[in-house]
């Protein structure tokens, strides 16, 4: 008789302040699960907008008995969500920025900052690869690109970035390199004609990547979209926060992405790393010439070893 595969939860938060991360990396490691054999029950933090989103991506709220594993995707979690995520014996962070990793029993992100790991409990066990950091790539394929003209996609990830985007496109239509801005928000856009440049305005794409498929510059805030530019080939600003700069810091070190904090944003800064060639061109073999790892099966393959060895092997295990 074959065995039943084991059955494994997700608590997500999808809304349209808490954007779409959560749920874009969660489905991705939910796919890695399934192919590993597990069978998958979902939980969702969501509004309407995040149900609908969910709906499209294939995951679906259902009852949810308690099994071994949970496998938390948030940001926020409310306190009686904290106490029924408690109960279950295994509870894996795959959130980098989550106001309740106290209850965690394994983090798995990317990248750290001191603030999550000053709240851990000690027995937490910390699994840090910034090979997570392509876990929404897989299907990316990268982008041999020119600089002739700057086409820039912006997409400003959780809804309630402290910044006017309409200003945003204001600034970069002032630049003489770019001829087209391709913008992904859920606000309205002014699209009057700014120095005869083309201006393109969608709330929201189920294929962003297909949207911005004329861009040869991408401006993001620090999420993993970020990090999905980067495997494209495709030079990044992030537009960050002094507390959320570790998140792509690995990628910022290797020299794809540059950061910018927010407030207050430099524009001048911003118009003059739009305007310079020789640098976009840089950060474009850059990111060309790295070798990516599947990080939706590493992680999926990192979850499934933790549960069979406690999460302590000395090769993934450090606080």
């Amino acid at each position: 008789m074959t065995a039943r595969p084991s059955e494994l939860a997700f608590y997500i938060q999808v809304s349209t302040v808490a954007g779409l991360g959560h749920l874009i990396r969660s489905s991705a490691v939910a796919g890695g699960l399934k192919e590993l054999g597990y069978e998958l029950k979902f939980v969702l933090e969501a509004d309407e907008f995040g149900r609908d989103k969910a709906e499209s991506f294939g995951i679906a709220a259902g009852d949810v008995t308690l099994q071994d594993c949970v496998i938390i995707d948030a940001a926020t979690i409310a306190e009686d969500d904290a106490h029924y995520l408690l109960r279950f014996k295994n509870r894996i962070l795959i959130s980098p920025v989550c106001d309740r990793a106290d209850i965690a029993t394994t983090v798995m992100v990317r990248a750290t900052s001191d603030k999550l790991k000053s709240v851990l409990a000690p027995t937490t066990a910390v699994i840090e690869n910034p090979s997570f950091s392509y876990t929404t790539t897989r299907n990316l394929q990268p982008r041999v690109l020119k600089f002739d003209e700057i086409r820039v996609g912006i997409c400003i990830s959780g809804g309630e970035a402290p910044l006017d985007v309409n200003e945003l496109v204001a600034v970069i239509s002032e630049i003489p390199a770019v001829s087209e801005i391709y913008v992904l928000h859920h606000q309205a856009i002014d699209l009057d004609s700014r120095n005869g440049m083309l201006i393109v305005h969608e709330l929201y794409d189920r294929k962003p990547w297909t949207f911005f498929s004329e861009i040869n510059v991408f401006i993001g805030g620090d999420g993993l979209m970020v990090s999905e530019a980067a495997a494209q080939g495709i030079p990044s600003i992030s537009l960050t926060t002094q507390d959320a700069l570790f998140k792509n810091n690995y990628l910022r070190l290797l020299g794809c992405v540059e950061c910018l904090f927010l407030e207050p944003l430099d524009y001048t800064s911003l118009q003059r790393s739009l305007s310079d060639r020789v640098i976009l061109e840089e950060m474009h073999e850059i990111a060309l010439h790295q070798t990516l790892p599947d990080g939706a099966e590493l992680l999926a393959e990192s979850i499934h070893r933790v549960l069979n060895i406690g999460g302590k092997n000395s090769a993934i295990y450090h606080r």
